[in-house]
């Protein structure tokens, strides 16, 4: 059975040639964007066009520049963010293992090392990645953060937290010397405070509170890569 293609009268097939040209691609670079052969592009500019294929033919068209298509753009934060062909972007954010922490936690110096992260747009936030240490955000659920995970967080800015944003999350805590995992249960505004909890029900990881100005940072985490 062939696969079904696109109706011409809504889409010009024709403008697929006309923009490579433009941008002064030629097939086998267009095919190596789009992750395919030669010939699937001769089949595209010819309105031999699947579908599943649309996404893409229609981000490519979108580019105003050669450059756009493949260069690497840099955020407000110092990241750098390279064009995919489905319109995201892949960046490599700052990882920070165990051993770090205590490096980290005084001095915010991310260090050299990364990981690579897929984001819809171009500066959203500062992403750091952290290696999990202890079992605090571990109950065996579904939300647990293990020991060896890695935690992909966004910076939020403590100064000008809002319940919503907070409440109910898993958050990295940075404090003087030291990082930690916690949910935060709840934002006591007069006394300028947050409640934290754990995951784990054992009673070595009991509630506790922190004013604001002793949170150097917080980060949100927004995915889990898992160690197993």
């Amino acid at each position: 059975m062939s696969k079904e293609t696109i109706d011409y009268e809504t889409f010009d097939f024709k403008r697929i040639k006309q923009h490579r040209k433009f941008l002064g691609i030629t097939q086998d670079e267009l095919a190596e964007w789009l992750n395919a052969g030669r010939t699937t592009i001769i089949r595209y500019e010819k309105g031999r066009i699947p579908i599943e294929a649309m996404p893409k033919i229609t981000r490519f068209l979108d580019v105003k520049t050669k450059e756009e298509l493949y260069g690497v753009l840099v955020d407000d934060f110092g990241l750098e963010y390279k064009t995919l062909s489905n319109g995201e972007y892949q960046i490599s954010i700052p990882y920070i293992p165990i051993s770090s922490y205590q490096q980290y936690a005084n001095t915010f110096e991310l260090g050299d090392l990364q990981l690579g992260y897929v984001v819809d747009n171009i500066n959203t936030g500062l992403y750091v990645a952290f290696e999990v240490k202890g079992e605090a955000m571990d109950n065996g659920s579904r939300r647990s953060l293990t020991k060896g995970d890695i935690a992909i967080a966004k910076e939020l800015d403590k100064d000008n937290l809002q319940m919503d944003e907070i409440n109910g999350e898993i958050w990295v805590v940075i404090l003087e010397g030291d990082i930690l995992f916690r949910k935060v249960e709840k934002f006591v505004r007069k006394d300028n405070k947050i409640v934290f909890r754990a995951l784990n029900p054992s009673k070595e990881y009991a509630d506790f509170s922190l004013n604001l100005a002793e949170i150097k940072k917080l980060y949100r985490v927004i995915e889990r890569r898992t160690n197993f």
